[in-house]
């Protein structure tokens, strides 16, 4: 069989299967990588859901939060809501619908601003629509609240005036022109309560980090390493059958004219 492959025929067909393999046990190798980062974001994640609730100050401080860290840490604030800072986050979707999401400052007791997302309004998804949220409850309120990071900056060129496209708390912390915590938050309850606006279920934590489930990435793994396998067989394969097909068949015999002689 080595003999075989020294044909430059064969040699070429088994050197490109060699980088066929190479390349699928790469992304074999890639996709563990994807599966241990997978399983430890979700980790993280799922250990912040099941936390106890603490003061927003103990966790937050005015540095911005972009990373998983914190995310769906559950915090308590006391404050009151700043109706004239409030905006509407436009061309989101909540269970499957276009929405408004509802955002609110609350300049708590403690120092810095909370950003609070306190609910959605439904959206005919129109881009230029001008919706009026209902004001938030007046006086002090005590809040318990989901943080999420802060999402990228993003140019507001065009867009309605009382709404923004990105939760980005730096540029809001400017637009409201006060000290503000680093990371916003969903609302989880309050008192006293509001109205008008639809609330926010609790997170899916079956698959947190989004993407491809963790099992998917495992079924990556060896999905790719048999490709590999695949590409080293099949030259040893295609070489037998056509070895095979050569020498199993038969040459035609011709009989010898017969001589009659009276």
């Amino acid at each position: 069989m080595l003999a075989t492959f020294r044909q430059p025929r064969n040699a070429v067909l088994l050197a490109v299967a060699v980088l066929i393999a190479i390349g699928c046990a790469s992304a074999g190798v890639w996709q563990v990588h994807r599966y241990g980062w997978k399983r430890g974001v979700n980790d993280v994640l799922r250990a912040n859901d099941r936390a106890a609730v603490v003061p927003v100050g103990s966790l937050l401080s005015q540095r911005v939060v972009t990373g998983d860290a914190l995310q769906f840490r559950r915090v308590s604030a006391r404050g009151r809501y700043d109706a004239v800072g409030q905006l509407l986050v436009r061309q989101r979707e909540v269970n499957g619908s276009p929405a408004y999401l509802v955002l609110t400052p609350l300049r708590t007791d403690s120092g810095p601003t909370l950003l609070v997302v306190r609910g959605w309004l439904a959206s005919d998804g129109s881009a230029t629509s001008v919706v009026h949220a209902p004001p938030p409850p007046a006086g002090m309120v005590d809040v318990v609240a989901r943080l999420y990071p802060s999402e990228t900056e993003r140019s507001e060129a065009g867009v309605p005036a009382g709404q923004v496209d990105r939760i980005a708390v730096p540029s809001l912390a400017a637009r409201l022109g006060s000290p503000t915590y680093g990371a916003y938050a969903e609302l989880i309850r309050q008192r006293p309560a509001g109205r008008g606006l639809s609330s926010f279920g609790a997170p899916d934590m079956s698959n947190p980090a989004g993407g491809a489930f963790e099992l998917q990435h495992l079924a990556y793994v060896v999905q790719w390493f048999i490709f590999a396998i695949i590409a080293l067989a099949l030259p040893y394969v295609l070489i037998r059958i056509e070895r095979r097909s050569g020498t199993g068949r038969e040459r035609p015999t011709i009989a010898a004219p017969v001589s009659n002689h009276s």
